[in-house]
């Protein structure tokens, strides 16, 4: 399966990454009242990251806007 070409790239402006988003509950995040905090990883192709640019998250967020995604 090509990412690329998949049928699926209008949905995504052609950008593709898998997003982890975690929270940790242990007795020490308990103890600092941060148990709830959710935090997101990232992982994306390193050729596809050293393409991403202030500019093209812009353009980016300006095309999902526009779909009110």
């Amino acid at each position: 399966m090509n990412l690329f070409t998949d049928g699926k790239a209008s949905a995504t402006a052609g950008y593709r990454a898998v997003h982890l988003n975690l929270r940790l509950i242990n007795a020490k995040t308990q103890m600092m009242g941060c148990e709830m905090h959710i935090c997101e990883v990232q992982l994306v192709l390193r050729s596809i990251g050293e393409l991403r640019s202030a500019q093209s998250h812009a353009r980016y967020r300006q095309y999902r806007d526009l779909r009110a995604i």
